[in-house]
């Protein structure tokens, strides 16, 4: 026998055994408060309520235990809410297998003019209605009915059935299938009222006694194996860059030897260019005689002060041409560098766009079962690893400048050398892995609707890539969210209890 509470929320089943001894707790799924006991007494299963709940008949009656057997109803109240209690078949042999004949709505209720009628106390007049369109099934259900799908309540909400989806309502069971559905009859409460709903008869034949010969138990196409994985990783790129040459600084001479020759010229100069005009001015010599030495006096102060600024000059302006050769030599030099690390850039993004797959290659390598599928192994350095998304990550560089002499001012093209890089190091619109190898705990935080999704996507990528043999998936999870990780319990990459 089981014991059903059907709650609010879930429907929670004590599965008592055949044999008629012991107590048990009925537990309330979502608030885990024990609401009733369940205990043998003198060969026969009794119902108490524990001391916060209440017990009550169908009819409201409070009582304070009462013997329970098949199909029976109660009332639990616990914290002012109620719900109902039925016991129910633990092996029920009254399921049939019935054939759905060119019928697209099938009405259940206790109403007569339903196609499915089923007599009990809490059964609406019209229950729910499932429709079979294109072998794909649907269900509506009355708001104020209770229809439990896969153990989660349906709340009256229109839903497309799976095949293999299990609808509960008071011991009604209904299994869908293609074309059929399974249903039980519980005390026989059930009737078809529709010719095109027909029940498909199970013949039992007696086989003789036949010594089997040995078979495979598998085709050849069935058998999978591994291909030795060939792929590519991303090593980081080692970047090298030479510094800026270095500037041809002018050597400046000390002020004294500086002036001091042009000091002396210019006294000479003097010298000459005055005894020429004393000579003049005694009348020792005339003014054409004194010429000569007048130009020569003045040439010479002349050129005292022309030739070094000319010199100067000229020196100024060679190092001017050599800085601007040094610039031209060196932005070259940076420009076949930044060729160098988007060439590596290139190679980063498409070696990422090898190892990490959009989720709709990952779900054709499952269905047609490519030669890539559980391809990772605990032994390489993406085990473990899944793409979450798309965005811009750097590029695995390291960069190094070659050995720096000492300087006592910053070079502006050094300056320009590592904006160039910083410019060009980032990889846009690349898919974003993630390591649960290397990261031990790892916390998905957000809305039900958002992170349910994602951890699916997780999951797909996971069992797509890696072998059962190397990693196992255990889910904990409440029994209010039990039915949403039910599709993964079949895996063999499951640990299960």
């Amino acid at each position: 026998m089981d014991i059903v509470l059907l709650g609010n929320k879930t429907i929670y089943t004590l599965n008592l055994p055949s044999r008629i001894e012991g107590s048990y707790f009925l537990t309330d799924p979502i608030t885990q408060e024990n609401l009733m006991v369940v205990e043998a007494n003198a060969g026969e299963w009794t119902i108490h309520p524990s001391s916060d709940a209440k017990l009550y008949k169908i009819d409201n009656t409070a009582i304070e235990s009462a013997k329970i057997t098949f199909g029976d109803y109660y009332i639990v109240e616990s914290e002012g809410k109620k719900s109902i209690i039925y016991a129910d078949y633990r092996n029920d042999k009254t399921v049939k297998m019935y054939k759905v004949n060119g019928l697209t709505n099938i009405k259940f209720g206790s109403a007569s003019n339903c196609e499915v009628t089923y007599t009990s106390p809490y059964f609406k007049e019209f229950h729910f209605e499932m429709g079979c369109t294109n072998d794909e099934w649907t269900i509506n259900a009355n708001k104020n009915a209770f229809v439990y799908i896969n153990g989660g309540l349906n709340n009256g909400e229109g839903r497309k059935l799976k095949y293999g989806d299990i609808i509960y309502c008071y011991g009604l069971k209904i299994v869908v299938m293609k074309g059929i559905i399974f249903m039980n009859n519980p005390e026989g409460s059930v009737n078809i009222n529709t010719p095109n709903l027909k029940s498909i008869a199970v013949q039992e034949k007696d086989v003789p006694y036949e010594e089997v010969k040995e078979e495979d138990l598998y085709r050849e196409e069935d058998y999978y194996f591994n291909t030795p994985r060939i792929r590519r990783f991303i090593d980081t790129y080692e970047l090298q860059i030479a510094n800026p040459p270095s500037k041809q600084e002018p050597q400046e001479m000390p002020f004294l030897l500086v002036i001091g020759p042009m000091l002396t010229t210019a006294l000479t100069s003097i010298i000459t260019f005055g005894s020429a005009i004393i000579r003049i001015l005694t009348k020792q010599q005339t003014f054409v005689q004194a010429l000569p030495q007048l130009l020569m006096g003045g040439a010479m102060l002349t050129t005292t002060f022309m030739w070094p600024n000319l010199t100067k000059r000229w020196q100024n302006r060679q190092r001017e041409k050599a800085d601007e050769l040094r610039k031209t030599k060196y932005l070259a030099y940076l420009e076949d560098k930044k060729k160098e690390i988007l060439q590596e850039t290139v190679n980063q993004t498409t070696i990422l766009k090898e190892n990490l797959l959009p989720l709709s290659e990952y779900y054709e390598t499952i269905v047609n079962k490519r030669r890539t599928l559980w391809e990772r192994k605990i032994s390489q350095r993406d085990f473990l690893t899944v793409r979450v998304g798309i965005g811009d990550i750097p590029i695995d560089m390291n960069l190094q400048f070659t050995q720096e002499e000492l300087v006592f001012e910053k070079d502006p093209l050094k300056e320009v050398a590592i904006a160039m890089v910083d410019s060009a190091k980032m990889l846009h619109q690349v898919p974003i892995g993630y390591s649960f190898y290397n990261k031990i705990a790892t916390a998905i935080m957000g809305k039900p609707e958002f992170t349910k999704p994602f951890m699916d996507n997780m999951l797909l990528q996971l069992i797509a890539c890696h072998s059962y043999d190397e990693l196992k998936i255990v889910i904990f999870t409440s029994e209010n969210n039990k039915s949403d990780w039910e599709v993964y319990k079949d895996l063999p990459h499951m640990f299960n209890n």
